[in-house]
Parts: structure tokens; C-alpha cells; sequence
């Protein structure tokens, strides 16, 4: 019998395909289990309670303070024999012995202690005035630029762009421009600091004033700026984004903001359900302009700002994936199929929570193919939740995430009306209706699908 079998299906073999339909029906299914929707409450206070406790350690505003230290000059012009004369290690500023003392501090490698990508919150500096006009004198505060030689130096100090007058009787100093001139330098405009002292009064002795001590500038900051949130697919925040932290996940309603260190680890979890009244579900994050699939991810902070946003998108769940075997008008046999953003990978760094493989090709957490029973419907009521339509791969972006479908080469089914089991023999992939579906490669066993 077998082998008359085999012979009659090499004359005549009987052939399958296998085609995609898209019904266009929603049917809802809604089960209400009143003891589950109690024990919800009650994991709802738990979680409250959780997020009361950790929210002021995770999502508070955390301020840093350094110190850094600086170097004091001065310089002495005679004008009697238009001499000049320059000293370090003390501030003497107006005029004394017969010379005028214009001095400067300069603060140098301000990256070396506030992190490139901070945000600069204060900036001061303290001085004693020593001198005959310690109780008399205004001082001019300049931004000035460092002369390439000691005559421009001088000038420079005297003609730089003003941060203020201060009476010599001040002690903290403390100027607005002075703190936008720090958060320059910290963006990456230069590293140092340099800020220039010139008496207001520059004729008379009673107004000297001299400071024999090197000068620290205080700078307060914040950690590079981590703004999260979570938007549907019009753009508008909604629900809440959790923070893997101490081996827990703790959630905050979105937008919320961190303040981190550049190189931080920060693992962030979008809301694995749909939005509330629709089927949008995630579809990807983005830190500033970058996307990743996964979710959660594990992001590094960068420097400067970093805006880390998970946005949805809405689903479609009339597809049915399905076996069509010629010559017959069963169901029956096994189709593959491999969903990027299928919650179906238990990651051991972060308490075995499930999360999607994205188009990961290798390792334990590479993208994988599942073989489902014919028809296979990937609906919102499948742990599929839908699928995205128009979701292309790209030749010049291989992380760019797509559906794929397999088939067999050769299936066996049993046909009830003659009681034997048959070879059917894979021919194609179509859609109904019509360009619902596009295959990347219709002939092949493997193909990504755009389901349209």
C-alpha cells in the first residue's frame, strides 16, 4: 500500500498553499471574574503604597555640589613709565603704591568635576576683602577673554562683559551669567572659567583692596536630564511607566523626569497592556532620535538631555493565518509564525519579567518562530494582542522589526472521505482579500508579510 502511494502522488501530486484572510470582523469577548477583580484591588493598594515609598528616592530631583578650586593673578600697570607687572596667588584690585591692580581667578577642567550633560542649578564663589577700601570700594565682575599677551590681558579685564557690581563688603558672590557661563562650559564650550575684578575707582588709594587666598567655586547641579514618558499614537501622555529598581518595578505616572549620571543603566518598562478603551498597545521606544523594540529595555544615559518616550500604536485583530489545501476544503496542519513584539521571553536580569524579543538573531533571546495549529488567529484576544499594519523590513536597517511567516515544505493530512493520511506539497503564500497582505518573498517557505 505504501508504495503504490508513493507512486500515485509522483504522477500526480496533491499541493497546498497557504493564505492570509483578514475578515474584517471584531468580535470582543469581555470576562468579569469578581473574585480576580478583588484580589486587583487589593494588589492596587499594595502598589500605591510601594510607589508612596520609593517615589521620593526614584523620581526626586537630586542635587550635587562640588568644589573646584581656582587660581588668583593679578596685574599692575605704573602709569607714570607705562610699565606692566603680573603676580599670582593673591587678588589686589585698584590703586596702590603709584600702579593700578586689575587681578582675575581662573577656574580650570570644570568637566573634570560637573558631568558633561549636566544641568547648572547655582554657581558662587566667597571673598573677604582685605584693605583700605574693604568697606568703600564697588568691584566690577567681568566675563573676559584671556590676552595673548599681559597690556591685552589687562584691557581684556576691564573691558569684558559685565556679571555685575558688588560692594567690597560682599562676600558671596553669586551672578546669573556667571552660572549660564558654567553650563556652557559643561555643554562643551571650552573647560575652563575665567573671571576678571577691576575697582570701580581706579584713582585713589582709599579704595584698594587685596585678598591673599585662592578662591573655590561652589557649583550645584543636577545629573544629566532623563525626561520619560508614554504616548498613544496622537502624541498624548497617558498611564504610567515603571523603573526597575532594587530588584522591583516601580511605577510613576507619566511624564515624570530623572536626574543621573552620564553611564547610568536605567531599565524602564511601558505598560505591557492595552491603553485603557482602545487596542493600542507598545510599539517602540525612542531615546532622543534612537529606537529600540524591546520592552522593557535596559537604556544608557548619554549626555545632555535624554528624552526616553514608549509610544503605542493601534492594532489590527481580523487576521486569520491559515493552511489551503487544494483539492479539499479542510482546516488542518501547522503554520509558523514569529511576532517581534510577542511578550514571550523570561529575562533573567530583571526578575524574569517576560518582555518581547524585538529582532534579536541570536542567543536565548532571539526572535522565535512558533508553529500554531491552521487556522491561527493572532487576535486581541490572543496573547498576540493584533498586529501593527504597514510594518516593512528594510534592506538598510536589519533591527527594523517586521512579521515573518513560515510553512513546511511537506504536510501530512489525514483526509476523512477516504480515511488516509496525504502529502500536500507547499506551492505559495496569498492574501484575501486581494493586497491585504504583501509577501516579501510569495514562493518561498519563509517570508516577511506586511499585513496592510
Amino acid at each position: 500500500m505504501a508504495g503504490d502511494h508513493i507512486q500515485t502522488l509522483s504522477v500526480k501530486p496533491i499541493m497546498f498553499g497557504v493564505f492570509i484572510s483578514s475578515a474584517k470582523i471584531i468580535k470582543i469577548l469581555t470576562i468579569i471574574n469578581l473574585k480576580g477583580e478583588k484580589t486587583m484591588k487589593t494588589s492596587g493598594i499594595i502598589m500605591v503604597i510601594l510607589i508612596e515609598i520609593f517615589s521620593s528616592i526614584l523620581f526626586s530631583q537630586q542635587l550635587y555640589e562640588v568644589q573646584i578650586p581656582g587660581n588668583n593673578f593679578f596685574i599692575k600697570y605704573n602709569p607714570s613709565n607705562q610699565g606692566y607687572e603680573s603676580g599670582r596667588d593673591m587678588l589686589n584690585v585698584g590703586f596702590n603704591s603709584n600702579s593700578i591692580f586689575r587681578s582675575y581667578i581662573y577656574w580650570p577642567n570644570i568637566r573634570n568635576y560637573v558631568p558633561a550633560g549636566s544641568q547648572v542649578v547655582d554657581v558662587k564663589f566667597y571673598i573677604t576683602w582685605q584693605g583700605q577700601g574693604s568697606s568703600l570700594a564697588q568691584l566690577e565682575f567681568r566675563d573676559f577673554s584671556f590676552g595673548i599677551n599681559i597690556i591685552e590681558t589687562y584691557q581684556n579685564i576691564g573691558s569684558g562683559t559685565l556679571l555685575g557690581i558688588k560692594s567690597a563688603t560682599t562676600t558671596e558672590y553669586s551672578f546669573t551669567q556667571l552660572t549660564n557661563k558654567v553650563q556652557n562650559v559643561v555643554n562643551g564650550s571650552g573647560n575652563d572659567v575665567w573671571v576678571g575684578i577691576k575697582n570701580s575707582n581706579e584713582s585713589s588709594v582709599n579704595y584698594f583692596v587685596n585678598f591673599p587666598y585662592n578662591i573655590y567655586l561652589y557649583v550645584k547641579y543636577k545629573g544629566p536630564y532623563v525626561q520619560i514618558t508614554q504616548v498613544d499614537e496622537s502624541g498624548n501622555p497617558f498611564g504610567q511607566v515603571g523603573r526597575w529598581f532594587q530588584n522591583h518595578w516601580i511605577y510613576a505616572d507619566v511624564p515624570f523626569t530623572l536626574n543621573l549620571q552620564v553611564g547610568d543603566s536605567l531599565c524602564l518598562q511601558s505598560d505591557t497592556n492595552y491603553k485603557s478603551g482602545t487596542y493600542q498597545k507598545y510599539w517602540k521606544w525612542t531615546q532622543n532620535s534612537k529606537e529600540y523594540l524591546t520592552n522593557h529595555h535596559n537604556f544608557v544615559v548619554l549626555s545632555g538631555n535624554n528624552m526616553l518616550k514608549a509610544t503605542f500604536k493601534s492594532t489590527e485583530g481580523d487576521i486569520t493565518i491559515r493552511n489551503n489545501f487544494k483539492e479539499s476544503n479542510i482546516d488542518g496542519g501547522i503554520i509558523s509564525f514569529a511576532d517581534p513584539w510577542l511578550i514571550d521571553y523570561p529575562d533573567p536580569q530583571f526578575g524574569y519579567t517576560k518582555r518581547n524579543r524585538g529582532m534579536k538573531k541570536d542567543g536565548n533571546d532571539a526572535l522565535l518562530f512558533y508553529s500554531l495549529e491552521s487556522p491561527f488567529m493572532p487576535n486581541h484576544q490572543s496573547h498576540y494582542k493584533g498586529v501593527f499594519l504597514n510594518q516593512r523590513p528594510s534592506a538598510n536597517n536589519p533591527n527594523q522589526p517586521y512579521y515573518s511567516v513560515r510553512a513546511e515544505q511537506v504536510q501530512w493530512i489525514y483526509l476523512p472521505h477516504i480515511g488516509r493520511l496525504y502529502p500536500f506539497y507547499f506551492q505559495g503564500w496569498s492574501a484575501s482579500p486581494y493586497g491585504s497582505a504583501e509577501f516579501q518573498n510569495p514562493n518561498a517557505l519563509e517570508t516577511p508579510v506586511v499585513f496592510k
